[in-house]
């Protein structure tokens, strides 16, 4: 069964983890998950531009191109974590992509209008 928690969109921060889009690496922040018809999750990035991904969850569907992690250090991060899906397991998934530490400072400030926050 998969782990499909009850948060909120604006808990969650987006990877671009397909090797061959433009974006791979980069962060996002969604803007809207439609699980219940479509599956198209809208994601906006830090220099403001929108696109649309597929969720992957129905048969038929397009591979998913991004990992959406939620993106707090607090009482449900140990959770989170532990299902591959929190913020010790964006910077993982992060740093396997190469992605560089001072644009994702930058690109989280813009996105969310705070730090990232401290995983350690």
């Amino acid at each position: 069964m998969a782990f499909n928690p009850n948060v909120a969109v604006d808990d969650m921060v987006v990877l671009v983890v397909d090797k061959i889009h433009p974006r791979k690496g980069s962060i996002g922040r969604m803007l809207y998950h439609d699980w219940r018809e479509y599956g198209g999750i809208e994601v906006q990035f830090a220099d403001g531009h929108k696109e649309e991904f597929y969720d992957g969850i129905m048969n038929g569907d397009p591979p998913c191109k991004i990992s959406r992690f939620y993106r707090h250090v607090d009482d449900r991060t140990a959770l989170f974590d532990s299902r591959g899906v929190g913020p010790r397991a964006f910077i993982t998934a992060f740093r396997e992509l190469e992605g560089n530490i001072e644009k994702l400072s930058a690109d989280y400030r813009v996105l969310f209008g705070e730090d990232f926050p401290d995983t350690n």
